[in-house]
């Protein structure tokens, strides 16, 4: 017999004691513990907790770079199984499920438990936080049989991606008009004392394109802007009322950002038939069209400027059209398979005024910078302000003290690539910046160059 350790030897008279056993390998416990059970957490937005019982969640979404683009107000609750490192389950049924662990500064209570803010979940395909940043404890897995409870959050309705045939109405019938299945159906709208255009005043078939979409420009001369009402929402099906889909019929003023949610760009399906224009007389000269401005470009954006590389090409300033210059006059170069880049060709930026600037999040994703007007520079007896006077620094570039900056520029749909280096000219370092805005299919490069004493 041998006694196991912790356990009473047998009374004297029931047994023969031999001596001391001891252990000779590292085998032991000599059967196999039960895996720990996992740890139910219920998983919520940081936002949720306030710091009292009543609060829903028990630990916390950890979002890093991957998150879903989700508002604050729109998280739900997840009830998950929080297992210890090395007693993770083999299969993870095809659940949603990643790694958690605990804050670096975390501490439990008397009870052995952590505050909510301190116990952190990874959503799955985040990025999960540097190996010193936290202290990784495990994996977890959702606790419910169907997924009912994923995603933990209201997912956003999804907006027809275009482009989509849709029928426009004048707004009384549009009010009459029954919502159907597969049929996008929408309503003209009209800015305060402006003329109803002709084919406003019936149904009209129109194509809907996304903003920044690539739209033929004799087809965009024709058409205008759409968008949604306010707090739109389509119905079980994905349709929409036909008053929450809006379009701003050509020539009229779109309305303002918080009157309405953007969208993008409408064009007839059926374009009118031009007219041929009577050839000049023999004996005319053909007017000259040097400094006028190009009305074959259509606005992608209701709130937008043309940037003009520099003050060479900036046109004569004109009312209800933005105009500036770039302050450092960018190189152009064709994208592989895209269009020539053309000299003098402004470029299309969204402008934001103070106040309304785009957060610090869309400024990493999107190609942003700085504009504003020429210390001094007055508006003409029109209240047009001359475009050299209105100038747009490139990403990165600071404005210059000569320059009252107004607000942000960004063009939604560029990115930005951001190349440094250095060389030597003598005794001198020359280092220099290269930033290139790839905008829809071109791509623009700013250069700097400065000199540092060796």
């Amino acid at each position: 017999w041998y006694v196991f350790p912790g356990e009473k030897s047998p009374p004297s008279e029931d047994w023969d004691c031999q001596g001391t056993w001891v252990l000779d390998s590292d085998d032991w416990p000599p059967y196999n513990e039960p895996a720990p059970e996992p740890k139910k957490f219920t998983v919520c937005n940081v936002t949720q907790l306030g710091g009292s019982p009543e609060d829903p969640g028990t630990a916390v979404w950890k979002f890093g770079n991957g998150c879903p683009d989700v508002d604050d107000d729109d998280w739900g609750l997840a009830e998950v199984l929080a297992y210890e490192a090395g007693n993770e389950p083999e299969d993870f049924a095809d659940k949603p499920h990643g790694l958690w662990g605990l804050a670096p500064e975390a501490t439990p209570d008397e009870n052995g438990d952590y505050d909510p803010k301190d116990v952190w979940f990874i959503y799955p395909g985040d990025d999960e936080p540097a190996e010193d940043d936290w202290n990784c404890c495990g994996a977890w897995l959702l606790d419910s049989e169907d997924n009912a409870q994923w995603p933990p959050y209201q997912e956003k309705p999804k907006r027809p991606e275009g482009p989509i045939l849709a029928t426009i109405f004048p707004e009384k019938k549009a009010l009459k008009e029954p919502i159907e299945d597969e049929k996008n159906k929408g309503m003209w709208k009209y800015s305060p004392g402006k003329k109803v255009m002709d084919a406003g005043k019936k149904p009209m078939d129109v194509l809907l394109y996304p903003d920044g979409a690539d739209i033929d420009e004799k087809a965009a001369k024709h058409g205008g802007l759409w968008g949604f009402a306010l707090g739109a929402e389509p119905d079980e099906n994905g349709n929409y009322s036909p008053c929450d889909l809006l379009c701003v019929a050509a020539g009229e003023t779109p309305p303002a950002d918080d009157e309405w949610e953007y969208q993008g760009s409408w064009v007839p399906t059926e374009l009118p038939q031009e007219k041929k224009p009577k050839p000049p007389p023999k004996a005319a000269k053909a007017p000259t069209t040097e400094g006028q401005r190009d009305v074959t470009r259509v606005r992608r954006h209701p709130h937008s400027a043309w940037v003009f590389p520099s003050g060479k090409y900036a046109p004569p300033g004109e009312k209800h059209n933005m105009q500036g210059v770039w302050s450092t006059p960018p190189g152009d170069q064709p994208i592989p398979g895209g269009r020539k880049f053309e000299e003098g060709e402004p470029m299309e930026v969204v402008v934001h005024k103070k106040g309304k600037e785009p957060s610090e999040s869309d400024r990493k994703r999107m190609a942003t910078g700085q504009w504003g007007y020429v210390k001094g520079a007055q508006p003409d007896s029109h209240g047009v302000m001359d475009p050299k006077d209105i100038i747009f620094f490139p990403p990165g570039v600071d404005p210059s003290p000569d320059v009252d900056v107004e607000g942000f520029w960004s063009c939604p749909g560029a990115r930005i690539e951001e190349t440094r280096g250095y060389k030597w000219v003598g005794d001198d370092i020359q280092h220099y910046k290269k930033i290139k805005v790839f905008f829809m299919d071109t791509v623009v490069t700013f250069e700097s160059e400065y000199v540092k004493k060796a």
